[in-house]
Formats: structure tokens, sequence, C-alpha cells
């Protein structure tokens, strides 16, 4: 008996067809997918960058079981596991997600799949100053990662900007290789977590600038050479270091009409469902609607795991 060649097509395209997608590679979609995978689930994970923004990070000292351990490390544990049970990873970026009936259609540059439920994982990505000089010194003395490019700045003076816990591990990582780290900070002092306050504190080389805000990164071909503050002070340096925050990477999801705050990011209830049938989410990416939330590795594990019993029921309902 001879098959038609669509009825061929039709077998194929019902065989690609993935119970789950899960679209981001960090720790909120690891988990997910070492449970979905142990719900027997057949899933795909789409990652550019496995293991996701904690690789970016010099130590994790707060995540349960490792005292202290690179983010790298760490990042590598979990695509690990994540492979373990048997999950696809693709190294591929997601350009769009559509819904057409009760299946998803994932497009990437060249492929696209197919899926019964999708998870989001993307996170989030850093956010710019916009001031004159920052895009032409990227890659030449702009940085938004300490741990990618702190070692190129060996003996020199760096400024990172920011307030935050991320801004006080950047300058603690930079103190060990610079000779001087400026922290620029717009109001009257930083507010990480206590402990780093108190290493801050401790570090012989990093100094605090309150009230410091950059209206301009110069310098010349060689690559950055200073900036200058709105207050109209100058601070002559090598390396700047942004690290003011960070804005949830969504645009590939912007056909699902989902539900998000004022920043974009999208709200998820207990098990990390979202306001569409057969879309989750999960990790940094996500909001609560009434209360805030408290974005760590720790909790996206947990949204990750939550996400994929919250798919497994959902198919099997």
């Amino acid at each position: 008996m001879l098959l038609s060649v669509d009825f061929l097509k039709t077998l194929l395209m019902i065989e690609k067809i993935y119970d789950i997608a899960i679209i981001g590679g960090g720790m909120a979609g690891c988990a997910c997918a070492v449970y979905a995978s142990r719900f027997n689930l057949k899933v795909a994970l789409f990652a550019e960058m496995p293991g996701g923004t904690i690789t970016q990070t010099h130590l994790v000292e707060n995540y349960p079981g490792y005292k202290s351990i690179s983010g790298p490390e760490l990042g590598l544990k979990f695509v690990e596991h994540g492979k373990a049970f048997g999950a696809e990873f693709i190294l591929k970026k997601v350009l769009d997600v559509k819904k057409k009936n009760e299946i998803f259609e994932i497009q990437t540059l060249k492929e696209n799949f197919q899926a019964r439920s999708i998870v989001i994982a993307t996170g989030t990505e850093h956010m710019h100053l916009n001031t004159p000089g920052e895009k032409e010194f990227q890659n030449k003395g702009v940085s938004y990662c300490a741990t990618c490019d702190g070692a190129f700045f060996k003996n020199k003076i760096v400024c990172v900007v920011g307030a935050g816990d991320s801004a006080a591990k950047e300058a603690l990582f930079l103190s060990q290789y610079c000779k001087h780290v400026y922290i620029l900070c717009r109001k009257e002092d930083i507010h990480p977590e206590p402990i780093n306050e108190k290493r801050v504190e401790e570090t012989k080389n990093i100094e605090v600038r309150p009230f410091s805000e950059i209206e301009e990164v110069f310098g010349d071909e060689t690559g950055v050479k200073g900036v200058k503050l709105k207050d109209g002070n100058k601070i002559d340096l090598e390396g700047v270091f942004v690290e003011i925050g960070r804005k949830p990477r969504t645009e590939a999801f912007q056909s699902l009409n989902l539900e998000v705050d004022k920043v974009g990011r999208i709200f998820i209830d207990r098990v990390s469902r979202t306001n569409v049938a057969g879309v989750f989410a999960a990790g940094d990416i996500t909001a609560w609607q009434n209360e805030p939330k408290w974005d760590q590795g720790i909790g996206g594990a947990f949204e990750g795991s939550a996400a994929a019993y919250a798919v497994f029921l959902y198919l099997n309902k």
C-alpha cells in the first residue's frame, strides 16, 4: 500500500509537535526541563545562552546546597541536569510565537517548530544609560558584564554605575583586578544586601560616589578615557560597567496578548500560569498581580518546576 506525499507530511508534522516548548535556558528554563521530562513529556528547550544570566555572575553564595560556587559552574550544572532526562536543547533564538487553534508555532531564523504548550523563561536584559558615548564605546571600555570583561582592566581605574546588589557584586569582582573602582549612584548611598555592603566598605580600592549621574562617556580611538557627570565634574577612567537594572525579554511574544505589568513583565499565578491557555512563564520575566516579586535564582527554579507541573495538568485535563 502506497502512502500519499501529503499523508506522509502530515505524519511528520505530528511527530515533530512537542508537548512543551521552553523558551529560555537559564535556571527557570532548565528546572522546567527537568520536571517536564520526568513527567514523560516531549520537551524542547530553546536557548541562545545555555545556563542563562547566572553564568555572568562571578560568585553565588545563596543557592542552597552550595556554600560558594561560580556562576558559570552553577549554570553548567543546571544545563547538564536539564538534559539528563531527555529534553532536547535547541540552540536557536526564538523570533516569534503564534497560537493557531491549540498549537503554538515557534519561529526561529531558519526553522519553525510546533508545541502544544509553551513556557516563557527568557529572563531579562541589561538596561542602558542612553547617554552620549555609551553606544560608541561599547566593547571599547563600556561593558555590562564584569565577569566577562573584568580581566581586561587589570591595574586600571573603572566605575560601576548602579546602586543595587548587582552593582556592589560587580565592583567587588572588579576590585580584584583594577587599581581603583568607583561606584556611581544617583542618590545618597548604595543599597545592596548587608553582607555585600560590608564587603564594599572593607575593600580599600572601592569608592562610592553619591549623587553622581553620568552625562557623557568620552574617549578617543583607543577607548574610554573618562566620564562627565551632570554636576560638571569629570572622572578620568578607562572602564564603565553599567548595572542600573534590567528589562524583560518579551519581543517574541507580542501576538499572544499576555497580561503584563507596567515594565512588561508577564503576570503569573502561583503555578506559573498566564492569562492565555497553554502559555506559562517563569523566572525574572514574570510578575505577580497584587504584590511585589523578589527575583532570585531559587525562585526562578521553583517557578520553572511549577510550570512543568501546570503544563502536565493542562495537557492531561
